[in-house]
């Protein structure tokens, strides 16, 4: 049940991390479309749209697969006491 949770939680911690690397790749890239390059600053943009769906994808993976093994060890600990 430890190693469900701690997935969980680093799936929790993945998806935290991941929309603050999103909004930084978004921010920077509307400053550089207004500082510096249109072209660049958009890439940037797309850049954070990517990168917020694969950290959504792989948190949510972890988060699955902590629950799973928790409900799986939870099964396990009531059939031992039955």
């Amino acid at each position: 049940m430890k190693i469900g949770m701690l997935l969980t939680g680093l799936g929790y911690l993945l998806a935290l991390f991941g929309n603050i690397l999103s909004a930084g790749f978004f921010f920077y890239g509307i400053y550089i479309i207004f500082a510096k390059n249109f072209s660049s600053g958009l890439v940037l943009i797309g850049a954070s749209v990517l990168t917020l769906i694969a950290a959504k994808i792989i948190s949510n993976g972890l988060m699955l697969l902590g629950a799973v093994l928790s409900k799986k060890a939870i099964e396990k600990e009531i059939n031992l006491e039955k």
